[in-house]
């Protein structure tokens, strides 16, 4: 797959979070941030991961999040409209998960009509499970990227881990190739999950 194409998929996939956290949080003053900032160096990014997964006959995405869940409850009772005395893990689990849906979504739409998707229920647990979603053994080109969005103002921030496997490169390149600039999701009250 060429160069040009997988950086305009992170770029994709990366604008796609941003609005998504947007939408879902009611929070305008967000940024993505590189995993290799080294303002995030040996920070604390959480105990709790939520993770999704979607697959087709072209790829396979596994999307997670890794958040602390006292940071995490920021984005979480201003989408909600909750007090933070209102917020547990399980509510604040509930919000990730929906955050994933939403990405998941907004990745996969692009390619709505070229083949079957299957979308799993996103599922939350501790992070130490993360090591048990590695997919270096993979056959198939893998993009894989890593950033942070964080709140510029509370600079309360989650990160966020992509792994797309391709099975048919020429399938995810075309549509990559024509996709408009400006795709983006559609308001929140449109969005059917």
């Amino acid at each position: 797959m060429k160069e040009g194409i997988l950086k305009d998929f992170k770029n994709l996939i990366r604008k796609i979070s941003l609005q998504a956290i947007k939408i879902n949080s009611n929070i305008d003053t967000l940024n993505i941030k590189k995993y290799s900032d080294e303002s995030y160096r040996g920070k604390d990014i959480g105990r709790n991961i939520s993770v999704g997964h979607t697959a087709s006959e072209i790829m396979k995405l596994t999307y997670i999040i890794r958040y602390d869940e006292t940071t995490f409850s920021h984005f979480a009772k201003t989408g909600l409209i909750l007090e933070l005395k209102d917020l547990n893990l399980n509510v604040i689990n509930d919000f990730a998960k929906e955050f994933i849906n939403l990405c998941q979504c907004g990745i996969f739409k692009p390619f709505e009509g070229e083949d079957n998707q299957s979308v799993s229920i996103p599922f939350s647990c501790s992070a130490d499970n993360i090591k048990f979603l590695s997919q270096e053994n993979s056959r198939f080109p893998l993009i894989e990227d890593q950033f942070f969005v964080e709140d510029e103002k509370s600079k309360d921030h989650f990160s966020c881990f992509v792994n797309i496997e391709i099975f048919d490169e020429k399938m995810v390149s075309d549509v990559l190739e024509n996709i408009d600039e400006d795709y983006c999701l559609e308001t929140r009250s449109e969005i059917i999950f």
